[in-house]
């Protein structure tokens, strides 16, 4: 009945090109392994290239355990009890499954659900809420927040910041409070379903937001269930230990080592050659999170002051955008730590700039200009002024939280400062990586005893390994067409790009994407890498000198 239902669903589809990819994938998934009580939860969404990834990751983890494929949705971020259309939208794609359900019914989803709790489950949570609320005596004290012992705080923070597009957090509002309650019940839904249910594998793309929910109760409390996420350069493999992907940056340093002699020194040179490029404004890497380089913007007029006090440069972050990425810093959130400059800024006798991130959010560059209108000691840098006129009119120190500007300034020869222990050039020498808060403030107060010393090779070293080396291409390799497209990011979560896989598409690829996830999730690693594949990626780029490194 279900397949009469779906060709029926099918035949009403009027876009041509969900159409083709639909039937692409019930050719190549056409083999079903499905024993009902073991499950793979898939993270629906709306995402094309998204849909490619899980399609593969959740087919090769049914196989492996004769699992039944189901979808939630993953991008709710805290409308658990709330959103009853979205709801009725999951109930009824189980009866007839339209437009992105249909897509997923493609590739092997036999049940779509919605996170309902139970009336006992909800006063489960309004227990735990109330045991949490008075504890919150301090911001630090929310992203501390640990529910049956599993540290989800982190969550709570940043989905509380992105829901509504605020940089810091008031406590005491009751925004936050019913959301609080919210981010609760919807921890006390997936425990209880972990609990009442065989899973066996988890295929996700984000592991921030609330939406990581569900993998951070599996990953502290069901170590047997595979956690898998990926994207057009890596797949992870997720545990208690290392709950979101940009936590590969504690082994670059073991990574490097690994290498031949031969490897290192090809290497090197290659990394070097990007880094050089990168610097002169050429547009050698995908470069999400910029539209043009920020080191050939122009702008006419001087803005740093030519006179002899210490000049310092603060690279903002969005102050939106998930600031627990790496894990806990100094600071609750990127504003906090911009108020704590401030009291720094009146103790010391230095110039202060402030430069926008360059993927700048509207509402967080508004909040930079009313920043800078109440704390005098501070200017904002205009949008077009790039870093070679900052080098040019001469900056001394440069401050962030866990910026790439570490490793791109660090090569300038300028020493910069962070304002976390989890940034990702922590095991390298090339930044100031204070050890604690004290040491931080200690060293923002004294910049003029600061004698630091550039090591350029271990710059070479870090980009090589965490730029090109852990950037593995394992499911669009050679396919030169779609390589070229997804350069531009946002292109990728567009429908065109089932046509542009479908049309580079042939079944050696197939096989060969299905043996590298076989072969990763056999050697239990975190992350995949190119024997896994096959390959030594490496050596084949940079022989073939093609490779676009990520940003």
């Amino acid at each position: 009945m279900k397949k009469i239902i779906f060709f029926i669903s099918y035949f009403f589809t009027k876009d041509k090109i969900i159409k083709k990819f639909i039937l692409h994938n019930k050719k190549i998934f056409k083999k079903n392994f499905y024993r009902n009580e073991n499950l793979i939860l898939v993270e629906f969404n709306g995402w094309s290239l998204q849909h490619i990834i899980i399609s593969y990751i959740s087919n090769v983890l049914a196989k492996k355990y004769s699992g039944t494929i189901h979808a939630y949705p993953g991008y709710v971020l805290n409308k658990y009890s709330l959103d009853w259309k979205s709801k009725l939208k999951f109930l009824l794609a189980n009866l007839i499954p339209i437009k992105q359900f249909l897509i997923y019914s493609s590739f092997g989803t036999k049940k779509f659900f919605y996170p309902i709790l139970k009336t006992d489950d909800t006063e489960i949570a309004k227990k735990i809420y109330e045991r949490e609320l008075v504890k919150i005596k301090n911001l630090n004290n929310i992203v501390n927040i640990k529910i049956n012992k599993v540290f989800v705080g982190d969550l709570i923070y940043d989905s509380y910041l992105k829901f509504y597009k605020c940089p810091t957090i008031n406590f005491k509002d009751n925004k936050f409070k019913n959301f609080l309650f919210e981010s609760i019940k919807s921890f006390i839904f997936w425990e209880t379903y972990l609990k009442e249910n065989k899973v066996k594998g988890i295929v996700f793309t984000h592991a921030v937001y609330s939406g990581a929910m569900l993998t951070r109760i599996a990953a502290y409390k069901y170590p047997g269930i595979e956690l898998i996420s990926g994207n057009s350069n890596s797949v992870y493999n997720f545990n208690k230990t290392n709950f979101n992907p940009w936590l590969d940056f504690k082994k670059l340093k073991k990574d490097f080592l690994k290498l031949t002699t031969f490897e290192k020194k090809k290497g090197l040179e290659f990394s070097k050659k990007l880094i050089e490029q990168r610097i002169k404004g050429i547009n050698n890497s995908d470069m999400n999170s910029a539209k043009k380089s920020p080191y050939n913007l122009g702008f006419k007029k001087r803005v740093i002051k030519d006179n002899s006090k210490i000049k310092v440069l603060i690279a903002t972050h969005c102050f939106l955008d998930s600031p627990h990425i790496f894990g806990k810093f100094f600071f609750p959130d990127f504003l906090q730590w911009l108020n704590f400059l401030t009291e720094i800024s009146k103790k010391t006798n230095y110039d202060w700039y402030i430069k926008s991130h360059p993927n700048f959010n509207p509402i967080t560059y508004k909040l930079l200009k009313d920043f800078v209108k109440i704390n005098k000691n501070f200017k904002l840098l205009p949008l077009n002024y790039g870093h070679k006129q900052i080098l040019k009119e001469k900056i001394d120190f440069v401050l962030t939280v866990y910026g790439t500007i570490g490793w791109e300034y660090g090569f300038l020869g300028i020493p910069v400062i962070n304002a976390s222990r989890n940034n990702p050039h922590y095991n390298y020498k090339f930044n100031i990586n204070p050890k604690s808060f004290k040491n931080y403030k200690k060293i923002l107060l004294n910049l003029k005893n600061i004698k630091f010393k550039i090591n350029k090779s271990e710059i070479y070293e870090f980009y090589l390994i965490a730029y090109v080396y852990h950037v593995v291409d394992w499911i669009f390799r050679d396919q030169k067409q779609l390589k070229k497209a997804l350069k531009n990011f946002n292109k990728s979560f567009e429908k065109e790009t089932y046509i542009k896989w479908i049309n580079s598409f042939n079944i050696d690829k197939h096989k060969q994407i299905i043996q590298s996830l076989n072969n990763f999730l056999e050697s239990g690693d975190f992350k995949i890498k190119q024997k896994h594949c096959g390959y030594n990626f490496l050596l084949d780029i940079i022989n073939k000198d093609k490779f676009i490194p990520k940003t």
